[in-house]
């Protein structure tokens, strides 16, 4: 008997996984990022707006960033996204490539289990691990905002919070199905700085040169994110939940869909 009373037996091989592998989900490597997360929230929130008046000046001038709770809040998401992503990264890489390339992958898949069941059962935990430990985060951040007298609007903190966690829950399950084609570990974390990149470049660029987006308003408003849910408070507070819910269904999508690649897969 298993210990909630139901044979072994009768569980589902999927059960069976899902169950063991959200046992031991939240490792100490996870107690160790949250700590330096929000530690990073509480750092910035007493330590910036102690700065020179010109470091202010620099990211009014270059970031568009008008007082310290902007910049703060600006700085807060970017160091959100960094830190989740590649806690996220670093546990999707023993989904497929560790066991794969230490020669144990067959062991699971060998069990009468499908291969989609098999990748949602090991991805769910890590999933529910990127997005805890982004609330988490997210709520010290807001509390120590609070703490050092910034004044930012909640909505507003809320909805671009969301966003960020919810879009770099996307970028992980991007990552996912990219490292399927690989089959070392050196070559997946190259890959897995792919997607990282891509989505930090418009802000690169924006840094170095606004100008490339003078004449192009909408792709400033989309691409250099998540500069653009500080510059339009508005949309945040209104519809960043809403971005939210839709950069998790894209997620699940995207889980699915590696499932699926993992079905074509050789994974001899």
């Amino acid at each position: 008997m298993g210990p909630t009373g139901v044979p072994s037996s009768a569980r589902s091989p999927f059960a069976t996984l899902l169950r063991r592998e959200l046992g031991r989900a939240f490792r100490a490597r996870h107690a160790v990022a949250l700590i330096a997360i929000s530690l990073m929230g509480v750092v910035l929130a007493f330590w910036l707006p102690g700065f020179p008046e010109s470091i202010h000046r620099f990211f009014q001038r270059i970031f568009q960033l008008h007082g310290w709770p902007e910049i703060v809040v600006a700085n807060d998401l970017a160091g959100l996204f960094f830190f989740t992503y590649w806690v996220g990264v670093f546990d999707i890489l023993a989904i497929y490539i560790v066991p794969l390339e230490e020669r144990y992958l067959d062991l699971y898949l060998s069990k009468p289990l499908r291969r989609g069941a098999y990748m949602l059962a090991r991805i769910a935990p890590v999933m529910l691990i990127v997005v805890g430990l982004g609330i988490v985060a997210a709520m010290v951040h807001w509390l120590a905002l609070r703490a050092a007298g910034l004044d930012y609007p909640l909505r507003v903190y809320l909805g671009a919070a969301a966003a960020v966690i919810a879009w770099t829950l996307c970028l992980v399950a991007i990552v996912n199905i990219a490292i399927l084609f690989v089959r070392d570990t050196y070559a997946a974390l190259l890959v897995t700085s792919i997607p990282m990149a891509a989505s930090i470049l418009p802000g690169l660029i924006y840094m170095y040169r606004p100008d490339v987006f003078a004449d192009t308003p909408l792709l400033r408003a989309i691409a250099v994110f998540p500069n653009t849910l500080i510059w339009h408070p508005d949309f945040s507070a209104r519809w960043g939940l809403v971005l939210a819910a839709v950069f998790c269904c894209a997620a699940l999508v995207l889980v699915a869909a590696a499932g699926k690649c993992l079905d074509a897969r050789d994974v001899t």
